[in-house]
């Protein structure tokens, strides 16, 4: 699970700038400027990311970076997805939205929800390649979660029992410190266990209409990418899938497994065109991000892939007839 954008890319380096760890020195080798990251100009993409994390290994002198990373990601950094966790009721809730739109954000993390007699299980797989990602990713993964929860909670939930594929690390403290308790390690799966009778706790931050309308909007996104036919639904999806670094056609094709111009032809087949597609899928994503979350219009302009935030406002009155900020005006009235 690599994830992928701007402020995920600042939290790393804010981490390791903790350690005296220079912000050039992390960025080395991918072009970017510290600054421009910040201000926008610049968009995170995976091959970034890789770099980041590679260079974050290699300059980080201690061994669990994966979890004090992931403990520094939360609600806000999340997106819409973490806005509609924040207003669920309770922790039964905030289980059945994050299994139903986790895909917005997390195309390549696969949930499974079940009950075990008194035990609620969500179960975690993630692809990745080699077993140091595969453990770096699922730290991540799972001290954000331990530390959204906490935060929604307002309490560490010592109730949850973690449990992982791999053997404990030499650094098993870290994740005590982490998790307020020792993970279980070399078991079949990762997964988060729970009394089922804990599912009812309420959230301190539940909002009955924020909920409605955050996930509305989580439920929107996942239409979008039913919402053509044939290869053009294939494009859309794909592209939703990756809204934090938009794939570019040649990448698509070789996801779809046909060159570039073989998908050109079958899209103009089916009365649409790559460039089509793609604006589709970035003006519904505005829309949504202006509608639903504070994010800056610079911020939204980065997540959606625009080198800078003059371009977006231009093409997004091109698609509205109005600004972004009119747009979100109207939307609040």
């Amino acid at each position: 699970m690599l994830m992928i954008g701007n402020r995920y890319a600042a939290e790393l380096i804010r981490l390791l700038q903790g350690k005296q760890i220079s912000a050039e020195a992390v960025l080395q080798g991918t072009g970017l400027d510290w600054n421009r990251l910040l201000n926008g100009e610049q968009l995170v993409r995976k091959q970034h990311m890789q770099t980041l994390i590679a260079n974050a290994q290699r300059l980080y002198d201690e061994p669990d970076l994966g979890l004090q990373f992931g403990r520094r990601l939360n609600t806000n950094t999340h997106g819409i997805l973490g806005f509609a966790l924040m207003s669920c009721s309770n922790v039964y809730e905030l289980v059945q939205v994050w299994l139903k739109y986790h895909s917005i954000n997390h195309s390549d993390l696969r949930l499974e929800y079940r009950l075990e007699g008194d035990t609620a299980v969500l179960e975690a797989r993630l692809a990745s390649d080699q077993a140091n990602s595969q453990i770096f990713a699922k730290e991540v993964l799972f001290a954000s979660v331990y530390t959204t929860v906490s935060f929604l909670l307002n309490e560490d939930p010592d109730w949850a029992e973690l449990c992982f594929d791999y053997p404990a690390p030499s650094y098993l403290n870290r994740y005590i410190e982490v998790f307020h308790q020792a993970p279980t390690f070399s078991q079949s799966q990762c997964q988060l266990r729970v009394p089922v009778e804990l599912l009812s706790k309420p959230l301190p931050s539940a909002n009955p209409a924020a909920a409605r309308m955050y996930q509305q909007q989580c439920a929107e996104m996942l239409r979008t990418m039913t919402q053509r036919q044939g290869l053009a639904r294939q494009v859309q999806k794909l592209l939703l899938e990756h809204h934090g670094d938009f794939p570019r056609i040649a990448e698509l094709a070789s996801m779809l497994h046909m060159s570039e111009r073989t998908l050109r032809r079958k899209l103009t087949a089916e009365g649409t065109s790559f460039q089509e597609v793609f604006n589709d899928v970035r003006f519904k994503l505005a829309g949504e991000y202006l509608e639903s979350t504070n994010l800056s219009v610079a911020d939204i302009a980065d997540v959606l892939g625009f080198a800078d935030p003059s371009n977006f406002r231009r093409a997004f009155i091109q698609w509205a007839e109005i600004s972004p900020a009119q747009y979100r005006r109207s939307r609040s009235a």
